[in-house]
């Protein structure tokens, strides 16, 4: 597949292929959880309190832990930076990176579930970080 054929959706800042997916959850009610905390949080940052008031179980704690950002810091990422995430999950990540004033392409495979995809996530996540880009690219192909 080359980047050129995915489609862009205007209202969701996402590339995508309609026609693949890749299926992989931590389970509907979890990525629920995480997506409504995300809506009602009014600070959706890395030291957000709203969002570590909201951690009850595992599935929450990997999503909204301060802690998984620790494998990105070694690399002492800087405004201006590129960056390219691949499997940006529901974007813990990809918030770090965005915060630390890079460019950011976060690229991720996964789009399951009727209600929840990790692009509304990661949306909700990002979504006051101009220089974080979304691709969803929900196929098993190489691209080129």
């Amino acid at each position: 597949m080359k980047l050129s054929e995915l489609k862009y959706d205007e209202k969701s800042r996402v590339y995508i292929n309609p026609e693949k997916v890749i299926d992989y959850s931590d389970g509907e009610e979890n990525e629920q959880y995480v997506l409504d905390c995300l809506r009602s949080a009014e600070d959706t940052s890395i030291f957000s309190k709203d969002l570590l008031k909201s951690i009850k179980d595992w599935p929450s704690e990997y999503h909204f832990t301060t802690y998984r950002p620790n494998i990105v810091r070694p690399f002492k990422i800087k405004k201006g930076q590129k960056v390219l995430e691949i499997g940006a999950g529901t974007g813990a990540i990809t918030r770090y990176l965005g915060e630390t004033g890079a460019d950011i392409i976060a690229v991720e495979g996964g789009c399951h579930g009727p209600s929840v995809s990790p692009k509304d996530v990661e949306i909700c996540r990002t979504s006051r970080l101009s220089a974080v880009m979304l691709k969803m690219l929900n196929s098993r192909k190489n691209l080129t």
